[in-house]
């Protein structure tokens, strides 16, 4: 399996995003966050031009946990 596909944890918290697997963690400043997006399916989280966490919006429990998390999101970033 694709080490790009395997399940993953996410935490935001007030000094960034950390994302932990089997293999390791990666830690995010919000500084790093250059653009957050969303469409229909995915909410992204670009920390360059051409890398973003990608999450499944429908790994929220409902809408109202989505709007919960983006307006958390937009809480910490200044774009």
């Amino acid at each position: 399996m694709n080490i790009y596909l395997k399940k993953r944890k996410m935490v935001v918290t007030d000094k960034g995003i950390t994302e932990s697997s089997a293999t390791g963690e990666t830690n995010t400043k919000w500084s790093e966050v250059n653009k957050v997006d969303e469409t229909s399916e995915y909410v992204y989280i670009y920390d360059s031009s051409i890398s973003a966490y990608i999450i499944l919006k429908r790994i929220f429990k409902n809408k109202n946990t989505l709007k919960i998390f983006l307006e958390e999101l937009l809480k910490y970033t200044t774009l």
